[in-house]
């Protein structure tokens, strides 16, 4: 796979780890602290994860070994950018019937920068794209799961893949990481963000489906696990290196102001610290090898800690990772004299220009403008929602915080076991067994407080309910298909987020209400 990149692009590809930016998606100034920098940092910012992602995981071998087109990439639920799709000498309105299954010009698209969230590195800078022998690398960025694009195209209502106009922030909400990781020649890399079975708590797995890894598992049995819709739904994933198996529904990442605090569980209040937390545990878990980031996990999961870093260690060895000069991790940052922090969980902060740049350009972007709604029924639904919602998501135009709502409150029959007593300032190791809704937080769960609550420390952030219109699933877990279903009472009593709307005239108000707005 070695493909001429445009010209254009060969200026501003980063020739290593120590760029985080990489990739020419824009025209114009990209000075720090412009919205032109945001983007590009949002849609091309690798913070030097392609080290592990490319090299490491293989990401960048196993696409170019599988031969992919755009129609398979479609298939996956990537969304592709069509202005920065290669001509390929046909009429606009006509492209795909040339190009949709040609593995050539899925190459050519690939080293344009245009399949989002895929961002090639011509890091020997001889103008082509070589992922097959290197020294080049495919790295991924914010946009992968956090963009999708308008359709306007071409678009697979199966899958949701798409070609057209970018749409930062909305998520992509279809989009099958699992089949894409799998693509990986060397997938077992990703062990920290799968589910094991931790002897520290019993051997018992917690996973959305059972399944579960080992650290001597082949590669078949981990392409086995990532292509398993039932453990890893499309529309999701687990971005916490716990050895647990919780996918959450992919956040959206416009409108951030209102959307704090952050995290599933609300423990991070500041958006910057919440861009590092989710970069230095979410796109690379070699931090977990560092130092401040081995003391931060064995406070957290006494015992599993431990675990997790050996076991990962032994996976590296095997799939023979090379480690990074000057040791991990691969992302770009510097260590603070305290890890286990808001700021910086396993010690590490990202460079300040271009976590801002991200930080500032996600506050400029608003969802895409709901339907407009039947005057009747938002009437009804408003009613409605001062009457069973506001308690909790507050008015529906404001700006302040919510506090976090506590599982016990949204699970009536949540029956936790104690799995570990962990020491101050962590709540203890809570997990309902026979359910899957608290597992998210059974280790990373109200981290950064200075109280100790040992029995009932368990909460989950409380959203503001705004460009629901764009969702497709509800609740972080994806558990509910849709607003209906969610407010219907005959779900009972007993189950997860248990408010409802006692009749079909309030359920379609609020529904109505919700998606309109």
């Amino acid at each position: 796979m070695k493909r001429l990149l445009p010209l254009g692009a060969l200026g501003l590809l980063a020739a290593g780890c120590n760029n985080p930016i990489s990739a020419a998606d824009l025209e114009g100034p990209t000075e720090p602290g412009t919205e032109p920098a945001g983007r590009l940092a949002f849609r091309s910012g690798t913070f030097g994860t392609e080290g592990y992602w490319s090299d490491t995981v293989g990401l960048g071998r196993g696409v170019a070994a599988a031969g992919l087109t755009l129609r398979s990439a479609l298939d996956l639920g990537l969304q592709v950018d069509a202005e920065l799709l290669p001509e390929d000498g046909s009429e606009r309105g006509e492209l795909f019937s040339l190009s949709l299954d040609d593995t050539d010009y899925f190459d050519r698209s690939l080293a344009a920068g245009a399949i989002v969230g895929l961002v090639p590195l011509d890091v020997d800078e001889d103008g082509a794209l070589d992922l097959t022998l290197g020294p080049d690398q495919l790295g991924i960025s914010c946009a992968l799961c956090h963009s999708r694009v308008d359709g306007s195209l071409f678009s697979d209502e199966a899958t949701g893949g798409a070609v057209g106009a970018r749409m930062d922030g909305i998520p992509a909400s279809r989009i099958d990481l699992g089949d894409l990781f799998a693509l990986g020649t060397d997938s077992r890399a990703l062990y920290p963000y799968l589910p094991h079975t931790h002897e520290t708590v019993g051997g018992f797995p917690i996973s959305r489906s059972g399944a579960f890894v080992r650290a001597t598992s082949s590669e078949a049995e981990v392409d086995a696990l990532l292509r398993d819709d039932a453990s890893l739904p499309p529309g999701s994933w687990d971005a916490i290196p716990d050895g647990i198996g919780a996918p959450t529904e992919l956040p959206a990442l416009y409108d951030i102001r209102r959307a704090a605090p952050f995290g599933v569980a609300g423990e991070i209040d500041s958006p910057l610290d919440a861009v590092n937390a989710h970069v230095t545990l979410g796109l690379d878990p070699t931090t977990l090898l560092t130092v401040p980031g081995s003391v931060f996990i064995d406070r957290v999961g006494v015992g599993i800690g431990v675990e997790i870093r050996g076991e990962f260690q032994d996976v590296l060895d095997a799939v023979g990772a090379v480690t990074p000069i000057g040791g991990f991790p691969y992302v770009d940052g510097s260590f603070l004299p305290f890890g286990g922090t808001a700021a910086a969980p396993v010690g590490l902060r990202l460079p300040a220009t271009p976590l801002e740049d991200v930080t500032g350009y996600l506050s400029t972007l608003s969802p895409t403008p709901a339907p407009p709604g039947d005057a009747i029924l938002r009437l009804q639904g408003e009613l409605e929602y001062g009457a069973s919602c506001a308690s909790c998501h507050g008015d529906l135009d404001s700006m302040a915080p919510l506090p976090p709502t506590s599982v016990a409150e949204l699970f009536a029959q949540y029956l936790p076991t104690t799995l570990l007593a962990r020491g101050f300032p962590y709540s203890n190791a809570l997990d309902d067994r026979n359910r899957t809704f608290d597992d998210r937080v059974v280790l990373f769960d109200l981290l950064y407080t200075d109280i100790q609550v040992p029995q009932f420390g368990r909460t989950l952030a409380t959203p503001r309910l705004f460009g629901l219109h764009l969702r497709e699933r509800f609740l972080h877990d994806g558990s509910i298909s849709n607003l209906e279903d969610l407010f219907d009472p005959a779900r009972g009593a007993g189950a997860v987020h248990p408010f409802y709307a006692q009749d079909t005239v309030r359920r379609a108000g609020l529904v109505e209400l919700l998606t309109t707005r």
